[in-house]
C-alpha cells in the first residue's frame, strides 16, 4: 500500500503539473497533451491497484483481533483516535482550500498550487478512511470466505490490468492514426491554397451578411455553411468518425445548455450531403457573428471544430479550380481555427446567406431558456431558504 501510494502520488503530481502548464486552448498542443494523457492513464491504473491493495489488507485482517484484549486493543484505539483527529483536520483544511478562492482572487500559479494541495488533501483523507476501516475490521467477525474473496479480488485486478493494457493499446493506435493524419495535413498544405488569400474577399462578402455581422438580433442569429469534402479515404473515414463522436457527446454530455463550453449555441447540426461530397453546417446562436466565432476560437470547442473542418475546402466563385483549404491544423485537433482572420475568412466564404429560419423562442437567449427551465423544475421540489432566494432572483 505504501509503495502504490508513492507511485500514485508521483503520477498525480506529474498530471497536475502538466495540467497547470496551460489551461488555455491556444497553448494546448500535441506534444504537450500526450504526456498529460499518459499520466492520467497511469494515475487511474495506480489508483485501481491501490484500492485492490486496501481490499487485500481488509480481507487478510478481518477478525484477526476479534478475541484480543489488553495492550493491542489499547494501541488500536489510540491509532483509531489519531486517525479520526487527522481526518477532521484534513476535512477542515480541504474546506479552507475550497473557499479560499471565494475570499481572494488567486493568480495563475497560486490557483495551480491550490488545486495541487486540495487534491493531495483529498487523497490523504481517502488513505485515512482506509486506515480507520482496516483498524475496525480487525475486531469484526469474518462474514465471508477469505479464499473465495481473495480469488474474486485477484480476478478483478486481472481484469483491471487487462483493461489498463487495452486502454494503453487503444491510445497507441490513436497516436498512430494522428500521425497518419499529420502526414495528410502536410500534403494538403501543398494541394490547397492558403485561406489567408480569402481575407480580402471576406470584407466584400460581409456586406451580404450585415445582420449577422452587426448582431442586430442580440437573442438569436443563424449561420449556414456549405463546404466540400477533401478527396481521399483518410479524410472520409476521419470525418465520419469525428461526426459520430460529436453526435454521442452532444447527446450524453453537452446536453445541458452548452456545447464545448460555448453558452450561446441554441442548436448545431452537421450533415453530409451529395453522397458524402459536401458538408452542410446549420447553426443557431445568440449575439453577433464575429463574437460568436471568437468563442469557438478561445474555448475547447475549437478542437471539435478543427477535427471537422480540417477535412473540408471551399471553391471560390469566378476562379475555376481555385480551392482553399481550412487553416492548417496540427495533428488534427490543434491550431487550425486559432488562426483567427484566415478562419473567419474561410467561414465567410463558405457561408450561405440565410433569409429566414425557425425559432421556438425568438426573444430568448440560451441563458434565458436555461434559467426558465431551472425555475420551472425547482417548483416541483422542496427548496431550502437560499434556493428560494435564488429562484426569486432569477424571476
Amino acid at each position: 500500500m505504501i509503495g502504490l501510494t508513492a507511485i500514485w502520488l508521483l503520477f498525480r503530481c506529474g498530471e497536475l503539473f502538466l495540467i497547470s502548464w496551460s489551461r488555455h486552448p491556444r497553448d494546448q498542443f500535441f506534444f504537450r497533451r500526450v504526456p498529460l494523457h499518459v499520466a492520467v492513464i497511469l494515475t487511474y491504473g495506480a489508483f485501481i491497484f491501490l484500492t485492490g491493495a486496501v481490499l487485500q489488507a481488509l480481507i487478510e485482517g478481518t477478525g484477526k483481533s476479534a478475541g484480543a484484549v489488553g495492550y493491542s486493543v489499547l494501541v488500536h484505539l489510540i491509532a483509531l483516535f489519531v486517525l479520526v483527529v487527522v481526518l477532521a483536520g484534513l476535512q477542515y483544511l480541504a474546506t479552507s482550500l475550497k473557499i479560499s478562492v471565494e475570499l481572494k482572487k488567486l493568480t495563475g500559479p497560486q490557483e495551480n498550487w491550490r488545486r495541487l494541495w486540495l487534491d493531495l488533501v483529498r487523497f490523504a483523507m481517502a488513505i485515512t478512511v482506509a486506515g480507520c476501516i482496516l483498524v475496525v475490521s480487525r475486531y469484526m467477525p469474518s462474514v465471508f470466505d477469505k479464499e473465495s474473496a481473495k480469488s474474486l479480488l485477484s480476478g478483478a485486478l486481472a481484469i483491471a490490468a487487462c483493461g489498463l493494457i487495452g486502454v494503453s493499446a487503444l491510445y497507441a493506435i490513436g497516436l498512430l492514426f494522428l500521425s497518419i493524419l499529420r502526414v495528410r495535413e502536410l500534403l494538403d498544405g501543398r494541394k490547397f491554397a492558403d485561406p489567408v488569400a480569402l481575407e480580402a474577399r471576406a470584407s466584400i462578402n460581409a456586406k451580404k451578411y450585415a445582420r449577422e455581422e452587426g448582431g442586430n438580433n442580440r437573442f438569436q442569429n443563424h449561420l449556414t455553411s456549405l463546404t466540400r469534402i477533401k478527396p481521399g479515404f483518410v479524410h472520409g473515414v476521419a470525418l465520419r468518425a469525428t461526426l459520430f463522436a460529436i453526435n454521442l457527446l452532444s447527446r450524453f454530455w453537452f446536453n445541458v445548455g452548452t456545447l464545448g463550453e460555448i453558452p450561446t449555441i441554441l442548436s448545431a447540426r452537421w450533415v453530409l450531403i451529395d453522397g458524402g461530397r459536401r458538408l452542410l453546417f446549420l447553426d443557431n446562436y445568440g449575439g453577433a457573428w464575429d463574437s460568436y466565432l471568437n468563442e469557438f476560437i478561445d474555448l475547447t470547442a475549437v478542437k471539435g471544430l478543427n477535427a471537422i473542418w480540417t477535412n473540408t475546402f471551399v471553391e471560390v466563385e469566378g476562379k475555376e479550380g481555385q480551392c482553399y483549404g481550412f487553416p492548417q491544423t496540427s495533428f488534427y485537433f490543434w491550431k487550425g481555427a486559432q488562426a483567427e482572420q484566415p478562419f473567419k475568412a474561410y467561414v465567410r466564404e463558405s457561408q450561405v446567406e440565410t433569409i429566414a429560419w425557425y425559432s421556438a423562442y425568438p426573444l430568448l437567449s440560451v441563458v434565458n431558456i436555461n434559467t426558465s427551465t431551472a425555475a420551472r423544475q425547482s417548483f416541483s421540489e422542496p427548496l431550502a431558504a437560499c434556493e428560494i432566494d435564488a429562484v426569486v432572483q432569477n424571476l
